[in-house]
C-alpha cells in the first residue's frame, strides 16, 4: 500500500542540470559529501515534473538502501 507523500516535487530543467552536476561530482572546488550525492539522486528520482520518474517513497527508500522517513527529510 503506498503512504501519502509530503511533498510533491516538480524539478525545473536548471535544478535537475543542478542535481546531476552534484551527482558526478561537479559541485563546487571539491568532490560533494556522499550524503549530499545521495540526496541529489533522490531529487532526481522522485521528481513528478515533465520527464520525470517520480518514483514513490517505498520505491525510493528500497532502492537507496533506507527508510521512508529518511525519504521524507
Amino acid at each position: 500500500m503506498a503512504s501519502h507523500k509530503r511533498y510533491r516535487i516538480k524539478l525545473t530543467d536548471e535544478e535537475r542540470a543542478a542535481f546531476r552536476d552534484v551527482v558526478k561530482g561537479r559541485w563546487g572546488r571539491q568532490k560533494p559529501a556522499a550524503w549530499k550525492v545521495q540526496r541529489a539522486q533522490v531529487m532526481l528520482k522522485c521528481d513528478e515534473g515533465d520527464g520525470g520518474p517520480a518514483w514513490t517513497d517505498e520505491r525510493l527508500a528500497e532502492s537507496f538502501d533506507t527508510t521512508t522517513r529518511s525519504i521524507q527529510n
